[in-house]
């Protein structure tokens, strides 16, 4: 009776073994999807990296107990390639505004997809099955954005957009807006779309890489708009030029602080 009841406890450790590993391989078949989805996508051209990134990034990942995966654009499909910056310039500058945000990453997927490369396409590849994850699975991809990429995504994001939205949960920050403006319904090409918003509480704050190139071109101080290690990135390889001799009484450092380990 003894070997018997040793048999059966080992017959019982076999199977609780066997279960564990079912379950493992089980996670691992949902995709190259479950891990993911516990990491937000945040994608931009980053031309360049700048605070307002910086702290979307920050709040999505604090308010949200998540982490962020910020992933530079290759090429733009839609707006001119030839105007964005070498995407090398691009990705470096968001490693060096990014690199004392732990739990964020930067990452150069985009890179290596082949062009023309739509945000769909990237996240396809980051998770098999996209295009039909809530119908299937029930669960939407964790997608940061801006409000102003959301408004404009029927301009630009032609039948792309509603399938995103549809497999999304959107972590959308206000920006100089109320959490009440934020949309729960996005009229896109007169199809109305459900939304399913997780809003960010991020400071105020009046920036953008356009604004960054502009006054990046007339050599003023940039460090109210970018990290210092992006400015001096720009300044040491001469992009957004021209660019004349910095004003040092330009601009001042913005919350030193935040660029220690946060």
């Amino acid at each position: 009776m003894g070997v018997i009841r040793f048999s059966s406890s080992l017959a019982s450790l076999s199977l609780a073994r066997r279960g564990q590993q079912a379950n493992r391989q089980s996670s691992v078949r949902f995709g190259q999807s479950t891990p993911v989805l516990n990491e937000c996508f945040l994608g931009s051209a980053a031309d360049p990296t700048h605070w307002g990134h910086w702290f979307l990034a920050k709040a999505i990942r604090d308010q949200y107990n998540i982490k962020v995966q910020f992933v530079p654009a290759a090429a733009h499909p839609v707006k001119d390639a030839k105007k964005a910056t070498p995407f090398h310039h691009r990705l470096a500058m968001a490693k060096l505004a990014m690199e004392n945000l732990t739990d964020v990453s930067v990452s150069d997927i985009e890179n290596h997809l082949p062009p023309p490369n739509y945000t769909i396409n990237t996240l396809e590849h980051l998770c098999p099955g996209f295009r039909t994850l809530f119908k299937d699975k029930g669960v939407r991809y964790p997608m940061g954005m801006g409000l102003d990429v959301l408004e404009t995504m029927p301009q630009f994001w032609g039948d792309r957009g509603p399938i995103i939205l549809e497999n999304c949960d959107l972590y959308i920050s206000p920006r100089d807006k109320t959490q009440a403006d934020l949309p729960t319904v996005l009229n896109y090409n007169g199809k109305q779309i459900p939304l399913s918003i997780k809003p960010v509480k991020t400071p105020p704050m009046k920036v953008s890489s356009t604004l960054v190139r502009t006054l990046a071109a007339q050599g003023k101080r940039l460090l109210k708009l970018v990290p210092r290690k992006v400015e001096e990135y720009i300044f040491d390889n001469g992009l957004y030029k021209p660019a004349s001799a910095m004003d040092s009484t330009l601009g001042t450092r913005v919350t030193p602080s935040a660029e220690k380990s946060a």
